[in-house]
């Protein structure tokens, strides 16, 4: 289901319904709720008749509005003037394709709806602020996003949307997160200019894609990037250069086999990386330039140690360690300068032969193999003494026969003499 945008103009007509106010949130979806603590007025089951049929407004118009299972087209309910003071909509089981945004709303949330167009005007200063979606069949967003030049959120949940195209929302100079887990997304299209210089967080978990997506330096003005619990097997690091305002690098969670630097990965303002749990076997820092990194997290990998570590990041990173496969020798070198975090644990073979600074971890691997080789030559050597020992027996017990044979034969030859 594509997403798009229809523009017409936006007219007023005379007519009136009766509002049903709640004075908290007490409609069946309990998380409806009015962002300044306000009253929800609760719209159901209308219909056009009802529109024209009624005549006179019930109390005043409130500033959050849930409508539930409209029946009437969208272009007849939004045009009645008591939506003009609307700040908050809320819109859930409705069958209509289209909703006309009216010019002040600023905050519109879609849960389980199947609107597939936004109704704009050209010429019109919209004044939303924050689209959320829940639970949509949506598949792109508008590519006309720009007429909402004050939209500064965009929030979504279990939406069917594939592929986030960001030049779809070029233009809109105020939008400062895109936030959208537990979907479907594969790909993110950064192709072409995209102008997005307000934009700081890009937080996309649990979703699928495969791979970072290029062209990120385009976001110039990222702080937060969340691609955890994503599909994602290799990463070059340096993919992120030119990101300079980035603080925090969310990666935790994807089957990486693979992280490289083929280029000097160089974020000045990064304070916090996580690759938690990405099946990670080795890990080398050598070329990252993060001057500013605080923490560190590499929990739940295979890791033995992390190559080029000493000295490479600033005295006092919290390096989060837990359930891993650490040499020990290996954490006894690099202790000095790092706070070592959540290594109480096991290792991920379940053993903790040894704790430096309360991290266990197993001799050096090169210790524990010339030590396995030496104790694979002894039981060799005991073996072959074993079996030597076996064979001067029996060669001892053929002699002690042919000694025996002998002094038979000797007597025997003396007892002829005698004779």
């Amino acid at each position: 289901m594509k997403f798009a945008f229809v523009l017409l103009w936006w007219t007023t007509s005379a007519g009136a319904f009766k509002w049903n106010c709640l004075s908290g949130p007490n409609y069946s979806l309990d998380h409806w709720s009015d962002d300044n603590g306000g009253p929800i007025c609760v719209v159901e089951n209308v219909t056009l008749e009802d529109l024209q049929s009624s005549k006179e407004l019930d109390g005043s118009t409130p500033s959050s509005v849930l409508l539930d299972n409209i029946l009437a087209a969208p272009e007849d309910l939004w045009k009645t003037e008591y939506f003009n003071s609307v700040n908050h909509l809320f819109i859930t089981n409705t069958n209509t394709s289209r909703i006309l945004v009216p010019p002040t709303l600023k905050k519109l949330t879609l849960f389980s709806t199947n609107y597939d167009q936004f109704v704009l005007e050209p010429n019109v200063e919209y004044q939303l602020e924050k689209i959320s979606l829940y639970d949509m069949q949506l598949e792109e967003f508008p590519k006309d996003m720009h007429l909402l030049r004050k939209l500064n959120l965009i929030t979504g949940h279990r939406v069917a949307l594939k592929t986030l195209d960001m030049s779809s929302l070029s233009g809109i100079t105020n939008l400062k997160i895109i936030k959208v887990p537990e979907g479907n997304i594969s790909s993110v299209r950064l192709s072409g200019s995209v102008n997005l210089p307000s934009l700081t967080n890009l937080e996309l978990p649990n979703n699928k894609l495969g791979e970072v997506p290029d062209g990120m330096h385009k976001l110039s003005a990222l702080e937060v990037i969340d691609l955890s619990q994503n599909r994602i097997t290799f990463l070059e690091m340096s993919c992120f250069n030119g990101l300079e305002h980035l603080q925090k690098l969310d990666l935790s969670y994807n089957p990486l086999t693979r992280i490289s630097s083929l280029a000097t990965v160089k974020l000045p303002n990064l304070e916090t990386l996580s690759f938690m749990a990405c099946h990670l076997d080795q890990l080398d820092v050598l070329h990252w330039e993060l001057s500013t990194m605080k923490v560190l997290n590499v929990g739940g990998n295979n890791l033995h140690q992390i190559e080029n570590l000493q000295g490479r990041f600033r005295e006092g990173l919290e390096l989060h360690v837990g359930i891993n496969n650490w040499d020990c020798q290996w954490l006894e070198e690099n202790k000095i300068g790092l706070l070592y975090k959540g290594g109480e644990q096991q290792d991920r073979f379940g053993r903790c032969d040894f704790r430096i600074e309360g991290i266990c971890c197993r001799e050096s691997e090169m210790k524990v193999e010339l030590g396995e080789l030496l104790e694979t030559e002894v039981r060799q050597l005991k073996n072959e003494n074993f079996a030597l020992n076996a064979n001067l027996l029996k060669l001892q017990k053929k002699v002690d026969e042919v000694g025996e044979t002998i002094k038979k034969v000797l007597t025997e030859i003396e007892d002829l003499k005698k004779s």
